[in-house]
């Protein structure tokens, strides 16, 4: 087992309460251990049935923890399409950090009437007017061409900070696919 395991949570904020709504324990994946030991392990014939059994185990184990193991962008598709089948949340808009962003994610949340907001690396790519392009690069474009729609935004944050941002409104006519 690894020593550093993800936790994925769902939280409601506002002005007047942050409370958790969900949150899910991402496995740390062991697989590749698993493969190595198996490989190092492995024997030409198996000449004791007890010896064929418990390899046998040993594989059905592997595979269960392979088909068990799911990447934190799916559960958080997972914890959206959840939230969203409950319906306890009409109004509610989605914010996330960039670690889980996805089109899949996106398509969800807009599929559902919904904004969403979400931080992107500046040297990360983003599908632009049908080509991939660094954010940074489209940034630089914006503001030449659509200053209204790319704006620096000061965000005060949970612990009193305030940090500086640069927010696209998805008012574009072709706005960018993560």
């Amino acid at each position: 087992m690894g020593r550093f395991q993800t936790v994925v949570t769902a939280v409601i904020a506002n002005r007047q309460l942050i409370d958790g709504i969900d949150g899910q324990i991402q496995e740390p994946s062991v697989c590749k251990e698993e493969e190595a030991d198996l490989k190092a392990t492995v024997q030409a014939s198996y000449e004791q049935m007890d010896q064929a059994q418990t390899r046998l185990w040993e594989l059905l184990h592997h595979r269960e923890h392979r088909l068990g193991y799911k990447k934190r962008t799916d559960i958080v598709v997972e914890m959206v399409a959840q939230l969203e089948e409950e319906g306890k949340f009409p109004q509610a808009d989605y914010a996330f950090d960039n670690g889980v962003l996805t089109l899949e994610l996106t398509r969800l949340i807009e599929s559902k009437g919904k904004h969403w907001v979400s931080e992107g690396e500046s040297s990360r790519h983003i599908l632009w007017q049908d080509q991939w392009q660094r954010v940074d690069e489209v940034a630089t474009a914006l503001r030449q061409t659509h200053p209204e729609s790319f704006r620096r935004v000061q965000v005060r944050c949970r612990n009193g900070e305030t940090k500086e941002f640069w927010a696209l409104t998805s008012d574009l006519t072709d706005p960018p696919r993560f």
